[in-house]
């Protein structure tokens, strides 16, 4: 089982100052007067079903009975079906609330993750994991639970890879020792984020391409319709989530489908400027990329372009455009797209327009987030690093640099200050310009509109302290899943950082070792290298504004 979940997608962070053309004109009109699919579940009738009496760790949902099973700390409950399968005629759509059952669900193991290449190099397909029938969420909570927060999680990986039921989350966590804790899986890659003309025509609203968010979207309504029943408190739902999944979750605030839902949100280590591909007319937009994707299934041809893609192989789809499976690798970005539904407008038009909800955000990152990007031996020397300066930062749509750009940048982010390594300044410069600068300009925006508040995570991943706080390496930290053999700053800091996200769902942050967490306008929190919590006045401000952020 992986630690990390993989690499944040490029796109998902290329968020220079320069105005992109599609958050200058990017709101979507579909069709307003389309049936609202998402209204709420008629659930289960006439026959109301009960649980076995005198049941262990037995909850009765809105679609039927649950029986789950013990934990060190309490009761877990494992692969709860929340959609029908999305196979057949429904891959694609969007997905169906799942049927009541009449028996007794038995929730003791996760089940399938959805598809995906299993971390393998781009072409290279095998070994292939998951299942198209894969849309099932967890449930861990502590014994008693009653009036808990609910902690949902979406789990990182590019939107291409990972499942909420990997180890790292589920293995005997301590954040669900005090909360609810949610994980579940959404459909990745092709399966979840592809849009297409045709597709979009056979919706009930025109639109498509954000399948995998909808998916998230029925797994909230589930746990919002059924949080008294496993001990929680609808009124304090966290949402939270990793890498693409920050990105996931920035784009759930944002939505108008899910005003309301949440206390709070936290974004690790996933901006969400990155929230910008329109559905259509564009050359890069999500529709003119399904038509692309049919041209490679060898579909544009066929007079029913969608009954062609249904017949293909989940082998196939993942093979004709593969996942992005780093930031600068071979493959395509899957991910949102603004359809004027889930998504109305970019985010940095939206955060232009105050068009934002009032829900506190916190969004966090940590110091060596691209050391998993880049290669030990990729940059030799110094001239091999003012080489890439140039390609980089036009890559990552940097307003610079000009003429003078390869001067400027080197001189901000100098191999000296970075004890004469250039391979390590690179990684610095990769790090602010993909991951700081973007997170802290985001906060930045909305601060005038909501809360908002920043973390900086310094502490190295255990096992891994050459590496230092690498992507991810937050992660045991929060789920109180790193090892109990740990030293005791360690632990110290897990059960901390617990107690943070878990205070983020009564909508105001506390961290022990501050006094108030303060909003973004008046600093951020950072956890130490040595694993002490403390304040500092801003972040990197003059190096980001050299990138324009």
């Amino acid at each position: 089982m992986r630690l990390i979940p993989l690499l944040l997608l490029l796109a998902a962070c290329s968020n220079g100052s320069s105005d992109d053309k599609t958050d200058t004109d990017d709101t979507v009109v579909a069709d307003t007067d389309a049936a609202d699919t998402d209204a709420a579940d008629t659930d289960i009738t006439p026959d109301q079903p009960t649980c076995p009496e005198g049941a262990e760790h037995a909850v009765l949902t809105t679609k039927g009975c649950v029986l789950g099973t013990a934990t060190d700390e309490g009761e877990a409950f494992l692969g709860i079906p929340y959609a029908k399968p999305p196979v057949g005629d429904r891959r694609w759509k969007r997905p169906e609330s799942i049927s009541p059952w009449s028996e007794p669900l038995t929730a003791n193991d996760p089940g399938p993750v959805c598809p995906q290449t299993n971390g393998t190099p781009t072409g290279t397909l095998d070994p292939l994991d998951g299942d198209e029938d894969c849309l099932r969420l967890n449930v861990l909570r502590p014994a008693g639970a009653s009036g808990l927060p609910i902690l949902f999680f979406i789990h990182g990986g590019g939107n291409v890879d990972g499942a909420g039921s990997e180890d790292l989350y589920l293995d005997n966590p301590g954040l669900a020792k005090n909360a609810i804790l949610v994980t579940h899986n959404y459909r990745l890659g092709p399966l979840g984020f592809l849009a297409h003309p045709k597709l979009s025509l056979e919706d009930p609203e025109g639109v498509s391409g954000n399948q995998g968010l909808r998916d998230s979207i029925l797994a909230l309504k589930f746990i919002r319709d059924n949080a008294a029943a496993f001990g929680g408190d609808p009124d304090k739902i966290l949402l939270f989530g990793e890498s693409a999944g920050s990105i996931d979750a920035c784009a759930l605030w944002l939505s108008p489908e899910t005003q309301g839902w949440f206390a709070g949100v936290i974004g690790e280590s996933g901006p969400c400027t990155s929230l910008r591909t329109p559905l259509k007319g564009a050359l890069n937009s999500g529709e003119s990329f399904g038509q692309r994707f049919a041209t490679e299934a060898s579909c544009d041809t066929e007079t029913d372009v969608l009954a062609c893609l249904r017949t293909r192989t989940v082998h196939d789809i993942l093979r004709y455009l593969p996942g992005r499976q780093g930031p600068v690798g071979d493959g395509e970005d899957y991910g949102p797209v603004i359809d004027g539904k889930v998504l109305p407008k970019s985010a940095k038009k939206a955060a232009a327009d105050g068009d934002v909800p009032n829900v506190p955000m916190m969004l966090t990152v940590n110091a060596d987030e691209a050391t998993l990007f880049i290669p030990a031996d990729s940059i030799a020397d110094d001239g091999a690093y003012k080489a890439a300066l140039l390609p980089y930062a036009i890559l990552y749509g940097l307003p610079r640099p000009l003429t003078d750009g390869v001067r400027t940048l080197h001189d901000a982010w100098d191999p000296v200050d970075y004890g004469g390594d250039a391979n390590a300044a690179f990684r610095a410069f990769n790090t602010d310009a993909l991951f700081v600068c973007p997170t802290r300009q985001w906060l930045n925006l909305i601060a005038p509109h909501a809360p908002a508040y920043g973390m900086y995570f310094a502490r190295p991943l255990l096992g891994s302290e050459p590496l230092g706080a690498i992507h991810g390496a937050e992660l045991p930290y929060v789920f109180g899943t790193i090892t109990p053999f740990a030293a005791a700053e360690d632990l110290t800091l897990s059960t901390t950082l617990q107690a943070a996200w878990t205070s983020m769902a009564s909508g105001t942050p506390s961290i022990a070792g501050v006094a108030t967490w303060p909003t973004i306008d008046a600093g951020w929190v950072q956890v130490g290298a040595d694993a002490s919590v403390s304040t500092i006045d801003d972040l990197e401000a003059e190096k980001c504004a050299i990138l324009g952020m």
